[in-house]
């Protein structure tokens, strides 16, 4: 379900920068996403003139997700220097505001594939990530993942 003017409004209000925003002080616009719904926020001059993301937690994916993982690795990836800044988050809820990287395009599997040079991008992303002091939480089995999301799936049958 998409969030209104007034549930963004309340996500950012949780930055101090922007109690004074209001619901005509910003325009959003939704973005793609398969697990989160997410909007680029442009913030009007009026009130600091920024570009942001705000992304709220798909349906049901905190059953699948650990927010506060994901939110310690988000900062990890924005210490190696290969990812947005993030302004504030609620792992609890899932909803996260970060800074706008502009021109940025999210790599489905059909660009990753017929974008030049998109590759070596992403190996040079994952050597810087993997040459950084950054710590992340987490480590990715592809069975055990998929064998959560099946009892997860079971227990909603």
């Amino acid at each position: 379900m998409p969030h209104t003017q007034s549930q963004i409004l309340k996500a950012l209000k949780n930055v101090a920068r922007f109690s004074a925003l209001t619901e005509v002080g910003f325009v959003a616009t939704r973005l793609g996403g398969l697990t989160n719904l997410v909007y680029r926020v442009d913030i009007d001059a009026e009130f600091g003139s920024e570009k942001l993301i705000v992304r709220f937690a798909g349906e049901g994916t905190n059953e699948c997700i650990d927010r506060h993982v994901e939110l310690h690795n988000a900062r990890a990836a924005e210490t190696a220097g290969i990812s947005a800044p993030v302004i504030w988050a609620d792992p609890d809820t899932g909803v996260m505001i970060s800074r706008l990287i502009e021109n940025i395009i999210t790599l489905s599997p059909q660009l990753f594939k017929s974008r030049a040079g998109a590759v070596g991008r992403v190996g040079k992303c994952l050597a810087k990530l993997h040459g950084s002091k950054s710590d992340f939480q987490f480590h990715f089995d592809p069975v055990v993942t998929t064998n959560s999301y099946v009892t997860i799936l079971a227990k909603k049958m």
